[in-house]
């Protein structure tokens, strides 16, 4: 699975000690956030996206979020933090594929829209 891979990705480079820790949500935003608090956004957002899931409603973006979210979730609950791998100078910030793959499942998600082309 995706996740797998990213958590391979993240162990690896962490190990060479190119990155940096994040142990913010996604990005690196809201550093100071408490694992507590991490864990219900996930779980709150896992409930959302398996009964999107179950319902079959936009599969490709859920999916894509599942994995995302599930990859940086295990990471965190084992080392308290995640391993951003990834830096594009005109972002302008760390990432992995995890956000990544969260960040294309949320745009998917929001240009699907419901399916009506004049509601994008």
């Amino acid at each position: 699975m995706v996740f797998l891979v990213d958590i391979l990705l993240q162990g690896y480079f962490r190990r060479l000690g190119y990155g940096t820790m994040n142990r913010g949500i996604s990005f690196g935003w809201w550093p100071g956030i408490s694992l507590l608090v991490t864990l219900g956004v996930y779980l709150v957002f896992f409930g959302w996206a398996i009964l999107g899931l179950r319902k079959g409603d936009r599969p490709i973006a859920w999916l894509a979020m599942v994995l995302g979210g599930l990859g940086n979730l295990l990471q965190r609950l084992w080392l308290g933090s995640v391993w951003d791998y990834l830096y594009f100078p005109v972002l302008g910030f760390w990432f992995n594929l995890a956000d990544a793959l969260i960040s294309f499942g949320v745009i998917s998600y929001i240009l699907e829209g419901d399916g009506n082309p004049d509601t994008i």
